[in-house]
């Protein structure tokens, strides 16, 4: 029997789908696992600094290229805990509940950028977001590429309605100019977005601009509450990523790196969602061009990432939803709407789809990792005789102030110390009396050995065996100690 959803049926399938998303990123949620170090040092480690006064700062916030509306946004939650709970991790957790809650947003927008072709579409999509595996991940996570998604799918699905609803206009400029605060460099898909639908349309664009302003004042307001000149981040961050080249120092690839990040990390499912992405109606052309424009850009950068394009990623994964809608009709010699059964079939085509996606491109420990690393430098901090920890420069993403129950200092070491071809100094030695290591480190007899764990590490997809060692005896603190120290490292490497 034909499936037309009627409003009362449709509002509980939208309930029940929030729920399966809500499920997926619980059992999803990781304290310590990253997909990028960003995630502490850039985020939770600034928020931790705003509410507590103390933690690591990065060379990005010491020369003031980026600005501070996200750890603005995680230290407000942050900081409400900590006078509720004294308890450890509580302000942190809060903080990223808080966090993932707005990246959820992602899963309802999907719905309303569906819903402009039928409620069959708005509903298919929706869960395809739900469900996806990239969606679940990112949407955990404490990176701005995630929340930067969730307020473009709300512009995008504002844009599409906007024409003829002054307010949905308004929301448009309002959540696109969050997206670029958020992630500068997806002002890329968010400005080719508002050019292809808006065209000569000078009504649309005044409410546009008009929604775009408040969100730009809250960026003003944001930076001046940081003590910095409102959006001189901008011009620094060009500056020094692209002028200057600090961001290819991090390591460059070819002009078709993207490509071969989308359609063969999960071969075929890469080509699968793009060859139904193109499927999509006319009226989502616009969101496609958005999409692949924002690629096209990120391909001029030598210095890519594969969550640098996870905007248009997610677009793509929606416009196939509802192209997947569309050739289902095709399929059914034309049918105006799908069976139950084939509704059905549809979105267990999609969950498996997913599924097959995730193992094929590696599991979870392809995408992110670092709890091994975490876990040991909190049972580390949990000993009452540490008075020091350290770890290998090569693993500082995975170890930060905000990760620690107690107050404790914080250390670094040169990788050759970490991989053996290189004895420990002395010096380093007695700066801390706990040492998680990576490699094949020679450490004193003095030293025993708490643990082992081994895994994959994410950005090489090799095992990895993480270990944590410790001594008995106090930790110096002297001139030549402080050199090991996390925040000195990174000033004298200009990190």
């Amino acid at each position: 029997m034909p499936v037309s959803l009627p409003k009362q049926k449709t509002a509980l399938v939208f309930l029940a789908i929030m729920a399966l998303a809500v499920a997926l990123r619980v059992l999803a949620f990781s304290l310590f696992d990253t997909i990028h170090h960003d995630e502490i040092l850039q985020y939770q480690e600034r928020a931790f600094r705003i509410v507590f006064g103390e933690g690591i700062v990065p060379w990005e916030q010491r020369y003031g290229i980026r600005n501070s509306l996200i750890p603005q946004l995680m230290a407000a939650p942050m900081w409400l805990a900590a006078q509720v709970s004294p308890t450890p991790y509580v302000p942190l957790l809060t903080a990223r509940i808080v966090f993932a809650a707005v990246c959820l947003g992602a899963v309802p927008a999907a719905y309303f950028i569906g819903s402009l072709a039928s409620r069959t579409h708005a509903i298919v999509a929706m869960l395809v977001v739900a469900v996806w595996f990239e969606a679940v991940l990112f949407g955990v996570s404490a990176l701005s590429e995630a929340i930067a998604t969730a307020l473009a799918l709300g512009g995008t699905a504002a844009i599409l309605h906007a024409r003829n609803n002054a307010r949905t206009a308004f929301l448009t400029g309002f959540l696109l100019a969050l997206m670029a605060l958020a992630r500068l460099q997806y002002a890329a898909y968010g400005a080719m977005l508002v050019i292809l639908v808006a065209r000569t349309d000078l009504a649309l664009w005044r409410r546009i601009i008009l929604g775009a302003l408040p969100a730009l004042a809250l960026g003003a307001i944001s930076d001046l509450a940081a003590g910095a000149v409102p959006y001189a981040w901008i011009v620094k961050n060009i500056s020094m990523n692209i002028t200057e080249g600090r961001a290819s120092s991090y390591g460059v690839s070819g002009p078709l790196e993207y490509v071969r990040f989308f359609l063969l990390r999960a071969m075929p499912a890469g080509i699968v969602v793009l060859a139904l992405a193109v499927l999509a109606p006319r009226q989502y052309r616009p969101v496609l061009w958005s999409a692949l424009f924002l690629v096209v850009v990120h391909s001029f950068i030598a210095h890519k990432e594969y969550r640098f394009i996870h905007v248009a990623v997610m677009a793509l994964i929606v416009l196939a939803a509802i192209g997947s809608v569309e050739l289902a009709k095709r399929l059914r010699a034309g049918r105006t709407e799908l069976s139950a059964m084939a509704l059905a079939t549809l979105c267990a085509g999609w969950v498996a789809l997913s599924l097959f996606a995730y193992h094929r491109s590696g599991g979870e420990e392809a995408i992110r990792d670092g709890h091994r690393v975490a876990g040991y430098a909190v049972q580390a901090a949990n000993l009452p005789e540490t008075c020091g920890i350290a770890v290998a420069e090569d693993e500082r993403k995975d170890l930060a102030t905000v990760y620690m129950p107690r107050a404790m200092p914080l250390y670094l070491f040169p990788n050759p110390m970490n991989n053996g071809t290189k004895p420990f100094e002395p010096d380093a030695l007695a700066a801390f009396n706990a040492v998680i290591v990576t490699g094949d480190a020679k450490l004193p007899e003095s030293y025993r050995k708490v643990g082992c764990d081994t895994g994959i590490e994410a950005d090489t997809g090799k095992p990895k065996r993480v270990c944590l060692l410790v001594r008995k005896g106090g930790c110096t603190v002297n001139g030549a100690t402080k050199a090991y120290a996390y925040q000195q490292y990174y000033l004298d490497r200009n990190w």
